[in-house]
């Protein structure tokens, strides 16, 4: 899944009623990962691209089953078969040998917050050397930022650089946009209205489901996920939960 985040797992979870209708004839069998507000079993419908791959796959004739599993063992439950297939994963060419891949369900945005007082702007990395940028212990940057040299400080976690940053202790936090705006509505409440996004992204990462090679029918399960989400997109409703949640 993601590169970039340590992410804090959740105990073995399966999302409940509120989540997954009662189980039809057709049941896929889904893992994925506690990243809010992309994925958790906390947030209503298991977070947003949980809900758009369950109501995709419900447009395909399925239902979606989904628990919400450490990253690791999500990953190697659909490797190994025991699950069909995994949401909210990046692509690579490795995961290829054991996944075939959805259309993408929507994405990451890696970009800057700054100061809503502060006059920030960039067209290329080099333009930001003069500030101080929050990142996050043990994540793996986009590699174009890493390139840039520029001048970092790490903490613990993104909710305390975004607490950080409100405070004016630096200039710039290097942050998922989604991620950023759940935080400001929990965790980081007491510097939301003081920041803000910045354009461009530095970069953007699709999200797909990845359906397990060795899943029954798998050919047949990720022609029905992606006729769901192409009526999705057709109709609006792909645009509309997106931007609902702010990514």
């Amino acid at each position: 899944m993601f590169a970039r985040h340590a992410l804090p797992f959740l105990a073995a979870a399966v999302l409940g009623a509120s989540l997954v209708p009662a189980l039809a004839a057709d049941t896929v069998n889904l893992t994925t990962t506690d990243y809010p507000p992309y994925m958790s079993a906390s947030l209503p419908q298991g977070g947003v691209i949980v809900a758009i791959a369950t109501e995709a796959f419900k447009r395909g004739g399925y239902t979606a089953k989904v628990s919400v599993l450490p990253w690791a063992r999500a990953l190697d439950d659909g490797k190994e078969g025991q699950a069909d297939g995994v949401i909210g994963i990046w692509r690579n060419k490795e995961r290829e040998q054991w996944f075939l891949f959805s259309e993408p369900l929507g994405s990451n945005q890696i970009g800057f917050y700054k100061r809503n007082d502060k006059a920030i702007a960039y067209k290329s990395l080099a333009d930001l050397k003069n500030y101080s940028i929050g990142t996050v212990r043990g994540y793996a940057n986009p590699q174009a930022f890493e390139e840039a040299k520029l001048r970092t400080t790490e903490v613990v976690d993104d909710s305390t650089n975004l607490l950080k940053l409100g405070a004016g202790r630096v200039d710039l936090v290097l942050i998922d946009k989604g991620v950023a705006r759940h935080l400001l509505d929990t965790s980081a409440a007491a510097a939301k209205g003081q920041v803000g996004w910045i354009e461009p992204a530095v970069d953007k990462l699709p999200l797909y489901v990845a359906i397990s090679r060795k899943a029954p029918d798998h050919d047949k399960k990720l022609k029905a996920l992606n006729q769901g989400l192409e009526a999705m997109q057709k109709d609006g409703t792909l645009a509309k939960m997106a931007s609902q949640a702010g990514i």
